[in-house]
């Protein structure tokens, strides 16, 4: 995806005329006063200009950085800027257009972490930001108040609370933002204008008027205009065209009187009214446009004449201004666009007004402008344009992370219209399922197939068997999802052809775990449901080939997870690497980053912690490599933890605050790992009352999401802090919780971790509160099982590798058994026999000391020669 920053083109996922400043009207008025204001904003974090509509808001800023000559970069939003991704990729292409390049790097922040992990992404745009920003520069954030998601507020105090000395931020909006202002006055972080700030003087009023209009008025008339409108800027204007036009200054004055939005009705009445029919006609039938150009003006109004109509509107200061330096674009002023589609409205039947809308989408749909297109589309009802708009820039609209403007959009639109498009439907019914609604999922997949049974001819036959194909393989996912094994193996038995064919059900479910087992991949910790799933699979080779082709290699991992889990250390590894390293497991992150994450486990569980940290700063490279910041982040806390364990408790906290992770009031799921390694955190520097809690939180998201595992870690988690604060009731109080949690599921592991602080709570617990019958041989169980020895407590280096020294041929040979290669293909390829090659494999596991090629793999990366 490629941003345009070419001026006045309108290719591109963010339309240029959003990010120029805007140009000075001619009537535009300089008001030193408020410039003099403006000018120390540059020595605060934050600038506001908050006033009601047609203050001159837009206009005071503008002009000042003209004046100023300022590197600034411009945002004008709009509604359809309400989302996380969207909002902050148009704040990037800004930024772009004073710091070149900035827009690629930021983007696939964004669309790697969501709005779920708001912070995360925060904490990398930041640190993007400050490595590129090398002097000053200003960030225009306009019309801010068409914003109201929290994730966008959060993320912009988040900036602020960690901006770059050499930014500062200004916002323009009609009411106060949502911003952390009482503790930024307190520290002289914040320079604030209102509405008492930008009303016009007499003075300038009357220096507005000469700009305006040839009418005159006395300065006592300018004096009680002034007091009348209250210095409002489009109150004094609009009064400026209705005197031109009665020439009555005493009658005009005299009738002239209330609130703002009572001038602007009565003003907006004269000025219309009193401008030539062709000019009325023109004004209402464009308004229904954001923005608009000669070419589509000429498009929706049927006429040649838009360009002299748009001369004249210039002209005559009626509320048009221009966005471009080129005159390419014009917009109307917010309150004029306003009364003219109320005026629309009322003068028109809905008839008229959707063929107007049906205009201005099929010319934008023909310069490939969707989000335009889209939107006229739906406004005239045209619910098959629409249709074929989204499905058509599908890849551009997911690609922008603009999925949350694509939803709202597929709102809009009825049913019966949405089946029509397929992969519209799938996408709609996909995030339902990923969001955990798989009840509401599996109902609009049942009032699809009623759909397509009662309308037979709603779509082409081929194409209702093709969606009958695919409603039976989401039904096959929504089982996995509820964790219906019995449903969803009797499916996948059912459908094995189809899903050879058709592919992956991991589109459907979520991915977004970093240990496979505690989210819905894995039935939230449910390890009895992981086995029972396994045991039934694997007696049937073709079933479990399916099986985890269909969840695209995760199901190895799942597997490699519930045997790490059962204390089944050797056999997790062989699992894991003959996924990681067999030559078929997909490379893509959100596959590798939890394999990468469990082998560290595993290497630190048999005492080979340098071994286990290279995985992980290998895997942090992998990462930074392929540009995924979000499992970049993951596997960054992974390090943390094993720094700790090492006892290197300040490199872990300088982690923590160079990714700006804090105690939130909701301790997002997203976010879980990255949340208890916080936690871990603030244990070794002694914070346990803070530690405490934090994980009172973490498990309260926890169970909401019904994870069990992540219940019990924060549970051991708790019985810790409780031990070394001396307080014993509640230390085994917790202690017992987990366990209750975990017998039923076979937890062994997840109390091994913790290590050998864990043996006097069992001690003390089975002492004192003398559990019986199972529970008592589970907490024995695990009582002994950590007494052998527990390797993550403590840091023990590995032994140094000894050096091996392979033949160039070996070094070869080996090479292409990395690549998975078979010996007949590597033969092939070396121009070996394939005798040949088996006799160079059998000295290359000499000298590693392995026994076959998947130990040959790992050995190798382990040393470096891979």
């Amino acid at each position: 995806m490629k941003l345009n920053a070419i001026p006045g083109s309108e290719r591109g996922p963010i339309a240029v005329s959003k990010l120029l400043v805007p140009n000075a009207a001619s009537n535009y008025v300089e008001r030193p006063r408020l410039s003099s204001i403006m000018d120390r904003s540059n020595t605060c974090r934050l600038t506001v200009v908050a006033a009601p509509a047609g203050f001159g808001k837009t206009t005071l800023v503008s002009g000042w950085i003209s004046r100023r000559a300022a590197r600034a970069a411009w945002l004008s939003l709009e509604s359809a800027d309400n989302t996380f991704v969207r909002f902050w990729s148009c704040a990037a292409a800004a930024i772009d257009r004073t710091i070149p390049g900035f827009y690629e790097a930021a983007m696939p922040i964004f669309l790697s972490f969501g709005e779920t992990s708001a912070e995360s992404a925060m904490s990398f745009f930041l640190n993007e930001l400050t490595g590129r920003i090398a002097e000053e520069r200003i960030l225009v954030v306009d019309d801010y108040h068409f914003i109201d998601n929290l994730a966008i507020h959060n993320g912009l105090a988040y900036l602020l609370d960690h901006l770059p000395p050499a930014l500062h931020l200004v916002i323009v909006s009609r009411t106060v933002p949502p911003l952390p202002l009482s503790r930024m006055r307190a520290r002289r972080q914040v320079l604030e204008l209102d509405g008492r700030h930008l009303r016009f003087t007499a003075d300038e009023a009357m220096e507005l008027q000469n700009k305006t209009s040839e009418t005159r008025l006395t300065p006592e008339e300018m004096t009680e205009l002034d007091a009348k409108t209250e210095g409002w800027a489009v109150g004094l204007i609009l009064a400026f065209h209705s005197l031109a036009a009665t020439g009555g200054n005493e009658n005009f004055l005299r009738s002239f009187d209330g609130h703002n939005r009572y001038v602007f009705d009565y003003l907006i009445d004269e000025v219309i009214h009193r401008q030539p029919q062709n000019v009325q006609s023109f004004l209402l039938r464009t308004s229904i446009l954001e923005r608009f150009s000669v070419s589509l003006c000429d498009a929706v109004t049927d006429s040649t004449n838009s360009a002299s109509a748009i001369a004249y509107l210039e002209k005559s200061n009626l509320f048009v201004s221009p966005l471009d330096d080129t005159r390419t674009w014009y917009k109307y002023h917010h309150l004029f666009a306003e009364a003219l589609r109320n005026r629309l409205d009322e003068t028109c039947d809905q008839a008229t007004r959707s063929e107007l809308h049906r205009k201005a989408h099929r010319w934008f749909g023909e310069r490939g402008l969707y989000r335009e297109a889209i939107k006229h589309a739906l406004a005239a009802e045209d619910f098959d344009s629409a249709g074929q708009y989204m499905e058509r820039h599908l890849p551009e609209i997911i690609g922008s992370g603009e999925e949350a403007d694509l939803l709202r959009w597929l709102s809009e639109m009825p049913l019966r219209s949405i089946v029509r498009f397929t992969n519209l439907f799938f996408f709609q019914e996909s995030v339902q399922a990923a969001k955990g609604r798989a009840a509401e999922a599996r109902r609009y997949l049942d009032q699809v197939t009623a759909l397509l049974d009662t309308e037979p001819g709603l779509i082409e036959s081929e194409r209702v068997k093709e969606m009958q194909v695919h409603i039976r393989m989401y039904g096959n996912s929504l089982s996995y999802y509820e964790g219906d094994i019995d449903g969803f193996i009797g499916q996948l038995k059912s459908n094995l052809d189809l899903l050879v064919r058709h592919g992956s059900i991991a589109n459907v479910v979520n991915m977004g775990e970093a240990l496979l087992y505690r989210g819905p991949v894995g039935f939230g910790g449910r390890l009895r449901k992981i086995a029972y799933l396994s045991s039934h699979v694997s007696a049937d080779e073709k079933l479990s080939l399916v099986l985890h082709r269909s969840l695209e290699g995760l199901g190895v991992i799942l597997l490699a997870d519930l045997l790490y889990e059962l204390n089944r250390i050797a056999e997790s590894r062989l699992t894991l690497e003959k996924a990681l390293y067999g030559g078929t497991f997909p490379r893509n992150p959100a596959a590798l980053a939890p394999g990468y994450i469990l082998l560290s486990k595993i290497l630190q569980a048999e005492g080979q912690l340098v071994q286990a940290r290279d995985v992980i700063l290998r895997a942090i490279e992998e990462m930074r490599e392929c540009r995924s910041p979000r499992w970049q982040m993951i596997v960054e806390a992974r390090l943390a933890r094993l720094q700790l364990a090492a006892g290197e408790t300040e490199a872990a906290a300088a982690w923590i605050n160079a990714r700006h992770i804090r105690i939130m009031e909701r301790a997002d799921v997203s976010r879980e790992y990255e949340n208890f390694t916080l936690a871990r955190v603030l244990m070794s520097q002694g914070e346990l009352r803070k530690a405490l809690g934090w994980l009172s939180r973490i498990s309260l998201e926890a169970k909401q999401a019904d994870r069990i595992a992540s219940r019990i870690e924060a549970l051991l988690l708790q019985a810790l802090c409780h031990k070394e604060l001396a307080d014993y009731a509640s230390a085994a109080s917790a202690l017992a919780q987990a366990c209750e949690l975990a017998r039923p599921e076979g937890f062994i592991r997840i109390f091994m971790d913790e290590g050998q602080a864990l043996t006097p709570l069992f001690e003390r617990w089975l002492s004192e509160a003398k559990p019986e019958g199972e529970m008592a041989a589970y907490a024995n169980l695990l009582r002994e099982r950590i007494s052998e020895g527990n390797w993550s407590a403590s840091y023990t280096r590995a032994k140094e590798i000894p050096a091996i020294k392979l033949t160039e041929r070996e070094r070869e040979v080996l090479m292409k058994i990395g690549e998975g290669l078979s010996n007949e293909e590597i033969g092939r390829q070396l121009f070996l026999s394939t005798g040949t090659v088996k006799k160079y494999a059998y000295n290359i596991y000499e000298k590693l000391q392995v026994k076959n090629r998947v130990q040959a793999i790992s050995r190798a990366k382990e040393m470096g020669l891979l």
